[in-house]
């Protein structure tokens, strides 16, 4: 490290030096140069770095407690102590840490530290599998302003640079007060010169270190700067596993240290899952959060079980959705929750729970449930969940066959999307052109999928917008009879791109099609929906996925053209519907009625009619459901 015009004892920070020159100094003139120096040191600390007893002492002599105070609370979660060689051979600790985009301050690195970064940004990268994540990160000093005038060489920095990098990536805090001292090459760390000096310079002049973390050929020279030998603690390290397993935080900890903070990925994770239709791979994320967060935050508690309940739905397991939802219900309800749940988190579970109600057909629970969340989010002024909560009462009035509530509902969430959330209003539009499609309002609903078309914008990091708009209004168009139409509205790009890449509107897609086209390689398509999907379908929509192979059975039947193969599709789909029905108020009667006709059929009275019009009356039960 070489330095110009920056005081020693400054950039060291020598602060008990300073501390103690205060305290000796007489006459104001000696008091105030004194107590100038001690608090521009304080200023250029590290948070944390100073310890107790210097705190107080520095106190007691007149420095001012908010400017103590205020720099002991700005610590860095990947911020890594590092320790430098200064000109004449002393020992220098700083903090240094990771930042994406432009150099914080001046740059202070020179070449071969630069190399150093760069070699351990790379390795962090590889560990992480996040390649080009660090494309424009930088590693710089956590107070830059110390720096001025400093330029600071050597390959001492890799493994520290390697750490800060994998704590940001990985998503997980450095341990408090961690040293890193080494170089990083070729996957592995490599001891590097001066660390009985490095170590005794952290040591003497921070008060947070509490664990040192060297090469494993440093380990016997960092143990020999330590007083005692047994505080703070020395590890020595080969492999980049051993240095991540001795300088992170599980991931626990974050949530435990940083709750609030650490729930974000968890909301993230669950809107990705929602946009994509995919929530198989965020479970775990969920069971984690339940795992790790601290049971006094009943909140965030009962924000994970509402998630984790409206995945299981999404995933095809409204029975396990329930017990969740119930989890959350139970603990929101506690003498706890009563006061410490917020009135968002509570209308989001309303809306959860009325929709899981309506799944399994007791739809006069959820429209209890979903009037609860109107209410909740009228009284507190929720705006973002009012959107939301008429959207939900307006898929449950639609399933009870009250589509002019529906469409009210509908109505009312789409201008709230306009005015406030404009890239969900193509969404809204969806559901409202739903509801004027129950209502027999094809020209309504035709009229206003060409103004979404025209007037909204897209979603560009949400590609099924406009499938989904095309979906619902060729639904509309094929209620009243107009299957032309309803083919010239799913003529496009994105409906093939949903029903080959996307379960959710591609499940449903592939009915509109065979309803509007009826040929055979759309009836192919409901045919193979059970797996069309893989991994990412069962359980998933199995319902929506069933319903369509039944759907293909009415629509050979009225074309005569079911044959053997078709019947054994059929059945099969009855016998895996079983349990979905048997504690289903809205399907069970329907079902019955449709596996007795199948008997009928199976047994050689051909009772084609009968059988037609039972397909016909499950499908618009599962409809209710499935919207």
């Amino acid at each position: 490290m070489a330095r110009s015009g920056v005081a020693y004892e400054v950039l060291a920070p020598a602060i008990e030096h300073l501390v103690a020159t205060l305290e000796a100094a007489r006459g104001p003139a000696a008091r105030r140069w004194a107590l100038e120096r001690l608090e521009r040191a304080i200023e250029l600390a590290d948070p944390g770095s100073i310890a107790s007893p210097l705190v107080a002492r520095a106190r007691a002599a007149g420095v001012d407690p908010a400017l103590i105070e205020g720099r002991e609370k700005e610590r860095v979660a990947s911020a890594v102590v590092v320790g430098f060689v200064a000109p004449g051979g002393r020992g220098v600790a700083r903090a240094f840490h990771v930042v994406r985009g432009p150099t914080p301050g001046p740059t202070v690195l020179g070449a071969k530290a630069r190399r150093a970064v760069s070699v351990a940004f790379a390795a962090a990268e590889r560990y992480a599998n996040r390649g080009g994540a660090l494309r424009t990160a930088h590693f710089v000093p956590l107070r830059p302003a110390a720096f001025e005038g400093v330029r600071v060489e050597g390959r001492s920095l890799g493994a520290a640079a390697l750490v800060s990098a994998l704590s940001l990536l990985l998503g997980r805090d450095v341990w408090r007060g961690t040293l890193v001292i080494g170089d990083v090459a070729d996957g592995a760390l490599r001891p590097v010169g001066g660390v009985t000096t490095k170590v005794a310079a952290a040591i003497a002049s921070r008060g947070d270190v509490e664990r040192i973390v060297v090469a494993a050929g440093s380990l016997a020279d960092a143990r020999r700067a330590v007083p005692g030998g047994a505080w703070p603690r020395v590890v020595g390290v080969d492999g980049i596993d051993d240095l991540v397993r001795e300088t992170l935080m599980p991931a626990a900890h974050r949530f435990r240290l940083h709750p609030d903070e650490a729930m974000e990925p968890v909301r993230k994770e669950f809107d990705a899952g929602w946009r994509r239709f995919r929530f198989r791979d965020q479970l775990p994320v969920f069971a984690y959060a339940l795992e790790a967060l601290p049971t006094t935050r009943v909140d965030l508690r009962v924000e994970t079980l509402t998630l984790y309940g409206a995945a299981l739905r999404h995933l095809g397991d409204p029975e396990a959705s329930e017990r969740m939802l119930r989890d959350a219900l139970r603990l929101a309800r506690s003498a706890r929750g009563r006061t410490r749940v917020p009135d968002v988190v509570l209308c989001r579970l309303s809306q959860h729970l009325a929709l899981t109600a309506r799944v399994t057909g007791r739809l006069a629970e959820a429209a209890r449930w979903a009037h609860h969340a109107l209410r909740i989010a009228q009284q507190a002024r929720l705006r973002e969940e009012l959107l939301k909560a008429h959207g939900c009462a307006g898929l449950v009035a639609l399933a009870r066959g009250r589509t002019r509530a529906a469409l009210e509902h509908q109505r009312r969430a789409l201008r709230i999307a306009l005015e406030h959330r404009p890239l969900e209003a193509r969404r809204s539009c969806s559901y409202l052109i739903e509801a004027l499609g129950a209502a027999g309002r094809a020209d309504d609903a035709l009229e206003r999928f060409r103004w979404a078309m025209r007037e909204l914008p897209a979603d560009t990091e949400d590609a099924t917008g406009e499938a989904w708009l095309r979906c619902m209004t060729a639904g509309a168009l094929l209620e009243a009879g107009r299957d032309r139409a309803a083919r010239d509205v799913l003529d496009a790009p994105c409906v093939h791109d949903a029903v080959v890449q996307t379960p959710k509107p591609g499940m449903r897609l592939r009915r509109m099609l065979a309803l509007a086209r009826r040929d055979e390689a759309s009836l192919e398509g409901l045919a193979a929906s059970p797996v069309a999907y893989g991994r990412d379908l069962l359980p998933y929509l199995s319902l929506e996925a069933s319903l369509n192979v039944l759907v293909e059975a009415r629509l050979r039947l009225l074309a005569r053209r079911f044959d053997e193969d078709a019947l054994d599709r059929a059945w099969l789909v009855l016998a895996e519907l079983r349990e979905t029905v048997a504690t289903n108020e809205l399907l069970h009667g329907s079902y019955r009625a449709l596996h007795a006709a199948f008997r009928t059929h199976r047994a050689g009275d051909r009772g084609e009619r009968q059988l037609e019009r039972a397909l016909l009356e499950f499908e618009r039960r599962a409809r209710q459901i499935l919207g």
